[in-house]
């Protein structure tokens, strides 16, 4: 866990100790589940707007984009753990 560098990109995840990793591990979790939907609802809104005023709407295609790989990910890892 020390050499993932993704993990290095939470603010102050290195400067603390075991319990307080595991503690900021879990709230970014735990906002992970609002962040999907916002994304989606975002993306949706902006395509609807921007189809509306007649523009090429690349945010919400790009945001729609990720939703569907942040999904594919995270069924993959679910049906992977089962498995187990």
């Amino acid at each position: 866990m020390k050499n993932d560098k993704l993990l290095q990109l939470i603010p102050n995840f290195h400067l603390s100790n075991p319990d307080q990793k595991h503690q900021l591990l879990h709230v970014y979790a735990i906002s992970l589940k609002w962040l999907l939907p916002g994304i989606f609802i975002i993306s949706l809104i902006d395509l609807i707007v921007e189809i509306f005023l007649g523009h090429m709407p690349f945010l919400g295609i790009l945001g729609m984009l990720l939703f569907i790989i942040l999904i594919i990910i995270v069924t993959y890892n679910l049906k992977k753990q089962k498995r187990r």
